[in-house]
């Protein structure tokens, strides 16, 4: 090294090599510094590059605040059950639109990730793709039906005939201030003016009256040479069986006329000066009145095959308007499709008897493939039947909560199954709806997202008090255990409002 090291000074300092140093050196300059600056100006260039392209703190903030799209093109369903084959690429639902092609990542800066609405549309031949079996085979997987809860639901019969009304209104009691019925009294007495009992005998008292008002009796005590107060009614005022005293009760006419009325906007009906509240069987007609005794615009029913044969003439002139009747459902253990036993004749009848006639499906389905299935199936056993009232996912927890098999979904994905339900009922021209209970809809789903559908709430109050959902509804479902004329057992109601 020391020997190369001379060399090299010598050969620099040889006035015969001059000309070649005074060129060689810069150059080697230049050569060294390109090879120290070169890496450097490098690891800058793709620093800057870096913090050009990358969005900032702020911006990745704004991104997070984005609202959600509850249906995005890019949804991977939970795959089919092994019993069944797969859907064709060609029926399964698509975007509604083609997404551009993606531009080059130079070309623009990153944006947040927007989904495209999808569309679902009625799969045709749907019975040749999913196995369908008969409900009776699937009665250990089903929810509802004869399950019911609470008190049972019977309507209080009035006779409008047998009201207490005059021309003026009906009649109220008069009450004394204890809140006892009043009386006007009639009494005997003997010649000598002694109170008779209730077999004509004279007694020792006396009546003492006070302003033509029969207040008490007198007897005269010789003892105390005075008469003494001897009481002659009960404390709610009839008369002691001692005296023979008869008693008409006091009444006047009411302020509030009996029947019918219509006040602030609403139909209502007074029985005893008072408006009824409830279910009411009036004149052999069953009405529905609210907590402040407004009556329901229509009266309905919803029936599956636990009701059995059931008589719908009777039921329409009992003075129901409309029936939900089930036309099926998916089992929440193995999620096979079972039709109601009684789906066709049910719709069958109610129509023939002159009834506003919707169906309802019980859903387990636990993607949007299924949901499109399901609403695939209710489709094509209606065969394009006229309905009246809207076709209904029914969506609840199964009979077995934790374990079946929809029970855990995420209100996102139940949201979404809702909306393929009823977009694909939609897209066959009929009405779509959902059925859920109070607490399904306000913490199983999101119901802001639902609003361009019929929402049919089940809420069982007391005292026929309003549900508390401050959410729009059509329909409100207010018992599972009633009763009516033509329908053996049990029946779910529903009203109209």
């Amino acid at each position: 090294m020391k020997r190369l090291l001379k060399k090299f000074i010598n050969f620099i300092f040889n006035p015969k090599h001059e000309a070649l140093v005074l060129i060689g050196l810069p150059c080697a300059a230049i050569v060294i510094a390109c090879a120290v600056l070169i890496p450097q100006i490098s690891s800058l260039l793709s620093s800057a590059d870096s913090a050009l392209t990358s969005p900032t703190s702020n911006t990745q903030s704004v991104t997070s605040n984005l609202s959600p799209v509850t249906c995005e093109a890019s949804h991977s369903p939970s795959p089919l059950p092994s019993s069944l084959s797969p859907l064709p690429s060609s029926l399964l639902p698509l975007p509604s639109s083609s997404p551009s092609p993606s531009p080059s990542p130079s070309a623009i800066s990153p944006q947040p990730s927007v989904s495209l609405p999808i569309t679902y549309e009625y799969i045709e031949n749907i019975e040749e793709i999913i196995e369908i079996k008969d409900a009776s085979e699937g009665l250990n997987e089903i929810v509802g039906g004869n399950q019911q809860t609470g008190a049972e639901t019977v309507a209080e019969v009035i006779i409008s005939a047998e009201e207490p009304v005059t021309a003026e209104g009906g009649v109220q009691p008069v009450l004394d201030s204890l809140g006892n019925q009043s009386y006007q009294y009639t009494y005997h007495v003997d010649d000598a003016g002694y109170l008779l009992d209730r077999q004509g005998n004279s007694t020792d008292v006396i009546p003492n009256v006070e302003n033509e008002v029969l207040i008490c009796g007198l007897r005269y005590n010789e003892s105390i040479s005075a008469y003494e107060s001897v009481e002659l009614f009960n404390p709610d005022n009839t008369p002691l069986e001692d005296f023979w005293i008869d008693a008409e009760p006091v009444v006047r006419e009411s302020e509030l006329a009996a029947g019918w009325k219509n006040e602030d906007g609403g139909i209502v009906y007074y029985s005893n000066g008072q408006r009824v509240t409830g279910l009411k069987n009036i004149d052999g007609l069953i009405y529905y009145f609210d907590s402040n005794g407004y009556r329901a615009q229509s009266v309905g029913i919803d029936v599956s095959f636990y009701n059995g044969n059931i008589n719908w003439t009777t039921v329409k002139n009992s003075g129901i308007d409309f029936v939900i009747i089930r036309a099926g459902f998916r089992g929440w253990g193995s999620g096979t499709v079972y039709q109601d036993t009684c789906f066709s004749q049910n719709i069958k009848g109610a129509k023939a008897a002159g009834l506003k006639v919707g169906v309802y499906f019980y859903s387990t389905a636990v993607n949007v493939v299924e949901a499109v299935e399901e609403a695939s199936i209710v489709l094509s056993w209606l065969g394009g039947q006229r309905l009246d009232c809207p076709v209904y996912i029914d969506m609840e927890f199964s009979g077995d909560y934790p374990n079946g098999r929809q029970d855990t979904l995420s209100p996102a994905l139940r949201t979404e199954i809702a909306r393929a339900f009823c977009q694909t009922i939609s897209s066959a021209g009929y009405s779509p709806g959902v059925y859920a209970t109070q607490s399904f809809f306000k913490q199983e789903i999101d119901f802001s997202a639902l609003s361009s559908y019929s929402i049919w709430l089940a809420s069982f109050t007391e005292n026929n008090a309003l549900p508390d959902f401050s959410g729009k509804y059509d329909i409100w479902q207010f018992t599972d255990f009633g009763r009516i004329p033509g329908v053996n057992g049990t029946v779910d109601f529903s009203v109209i409002r």
